[in-house]
């Protein structure tokens, strides 16, 4: 009787390991699948001028007049190391020594400077 009661335990245990793996397969798959999607920052035309001023009034202390990097790093190829979609979330949410943005400058002008960004290649 003992072996039995071990025997459909262990039983038990694997299939809710096979169950969990499964499961853990579809999320990831779900995960790939989001991240494949296009990315669409913002469909409002690039505005340069406006985007010049942002980053002059929040930027230029850290990353130069010249997108050339004093505290932070240089931003003259940026388009070409990251996506909008990346350059934007990255001014958004801050990381790496950087301070968010999120809140300090409005959503539209930080789209905006995400893609001014997104063209320095």
């Amino acid at each position: 009787m003992y072996k039995w009661a071990l025997f459909i335990l262990l039983i038990g245990a694997f299939s809710l390991g096979i169950v969990e793996l499964f499961v853990e397969a579809d999320k990831h798959q779900a995960e790939l699948a989001e991240a494949s999607k296009p990315e669409v920052v913002s469909s409002v035309p690039l505005d340069t001028v406006a985007a010049e001023a942002v980053y002059k009034q929040s930027c230029i202390s850290c990353h130069g007049g010249n997108l050339e990097g004093v505290a932070g790093p240089a931003l003259i190829n940026v388009g070409s190391l990251m996506t909008e979609t990346k350059i934007l979330k990255q001014i958004t949410n801050g990381g790496g020594g950087m301070p968010p943005f999120k809140g300090a400058i409005k959503d539209d002008q930080i789209a905006n400077l995400a893609k001014w960004l997104a063209t320095h290649k």
